[in-house]
């Protein structure tokens, strides 16, 4: 049995709709969206409505059931915390802590996460940084969004200023890549005009990354238009009247960060990370690769 909640498995998170995904048995699909219910995958049972309300009714039942058999019986979290514990919860978890120059994206993000007040609103870019963000920060409340349906790059560059005019009293920041900041950074200076304080953390590596390593998965090193000179965006920001920092070693955005989300300010902190790291995505392309194959053949 599988259980799906508030998900629409979507190419991104299904390997391209990989087919081994689905159940021997059954297939319960949860949304409060109608039209996500079965749209990918054929679900047994659909169920319609607020997740977090479903979730508890079926919980409740759930642990009647089970009491009906055994009176002790209890919801097996501490079965939960060991299986998180035996199986981790992500790759690499040594270069998070790693102190080497350029920064390893691994321990960017870590830092990120230790830094964020727990009521920032994130947006996501497309591009490797996605991938980084979606593997090694984690949320405990609906406030990280992205464009996960078309994946546009530039999108969260522009939308995080949306975010903070919405809701003014909370952080906004942007995680996004120097390819995405590069098609869509102007709006930093609509930033400026209209004195919105949103913070950009830019992944710099010199290279549309995500494209550079789906080209690497298919051509080898032979890549097509993928790398570019190092810009320095941080002065980028400040000529559009911003505030501009680069971090170049792990720690700096320790110290940057907090006064960035407290100065009141556009911000852009200009991260320079290993362009040689590749994100957890090998068994997306080897999904790519399998989805092209059934499509040959039918």
């Amino acid at each position: 049995v599988l259980l799906v909640v508030a998900a629409s498995l979507n190419q991104m998170t299904t390997f391209s709709w990989d087919p081994r995904i689905m159940p021997s048995d059954c297939l319960i699909h949860v949304n409060i969206d109608p039209s996500e219910i079965g749209k990918n995958y054929v679900a047994d049972i659909g169920l319609v409505g607020d997740c977090g309300a479903v979730l508890d009714e079926m919980s409740f039942r759930v642990l009647r059931e089970l009491q009906r058999h055994d009176p002790k019986a209890e919801r097996p979290v501490e079965e939960i915390i060991q299986f998180k514990k035996r199986t981790g919860m992500v790759l690499d978890e040594e270069k998070m802590y790693s102190e080497s120059v350029p920064i390893k994206p691994q321990a960017l993000m870590r830092e990120l996460q230790e830094l964020l007040p727990k009521d920032t609103i994130v947006f996501l870019d497309t591009g490797n940084h996605t991938c980084w963000a979606i593997h090694y920060l984690s949320f405990d409340r609906p406030n990280c969004i992205s464009a996960f349906g078309m994946l546009p790059m530039g999108y969260a560059t522009a939308a995080a200023i949306g975010g903070k005019l919405a809701a003014p009293h909370k952080p906004v920041i942007a995680v996004v890549g120097d390819g995405c900041f590069l098609m869509n950074g102007m709006e930093i200076a609509t930033a400026v005009s209209h004195e919105v304080p949103v913070v950009w953390i830019v992944q710099n590596n010199a290279k549309l990354g995500l494209v550079d390593e789906l080209q690497k998965f298919s051509l080898g090193e032979n890549t097509v238009s993928t790398t570019f000179k190092e810009v320095n965006l941080a002065k980028v920001a400040e000529g559009l009247g911003a505030q501009g920092f680069r971090i170049e070693r792990p720690g700096e955005l320790s110290r940057i960060l907090p006064q960035a989300l407290n100065g009141g300010k556009p911000t852009v902190i200009d991260c320079i990370i290993d362009p040689n790291e590749v994100p957890p995505i090998e068994r997306w392309v080897r999904g790519v690769k399998e989805l092209n194959a059934r499509l040959d053949y039918l």
